[in-house]
């Protein structure tokens, strides 16, 4: 691991995380033609929006990964020191 990987990992680590969703949503020809003109659009109140990723808009690391490293380095803490004590 370089030194600007351990530095760009250890950054993220200590920003809060915004996490943004990829969707996808099925709209009609009118809606698009105006998504497109005004890089936005409204959604029908209860609609339903498929995820397709999950990300930190910050860091732009998925959501899984994580989740994964916290939960590691929370579920390390400690095990380490089982069965190593020496009297």
């Amino acid at each position: 691991m370089t030194g600007e990987s351990t530095s760009r990992s250890a950054s993220t680590l200590k920003h809060p995380h915004t996490w943004v969703v990829a969707a996808e949503i099925v709209v009609d020809d009118a809606v698009a033609r105006g998504a497109a003109f005004r890089g936005s659009f409204r959604t029908k109140a209860a609609q339903r929006v498929d995820a397709l990723d999950t990300y930190c808009r910050a860091c732009r690391r998925h959501y899984d990964d994580v989740a994964k490293s916290s939960s590691r380095t929370l579920s390390g803490m400690g095990t380490a020191t089982y069965g190593s004590v020496s009297s």
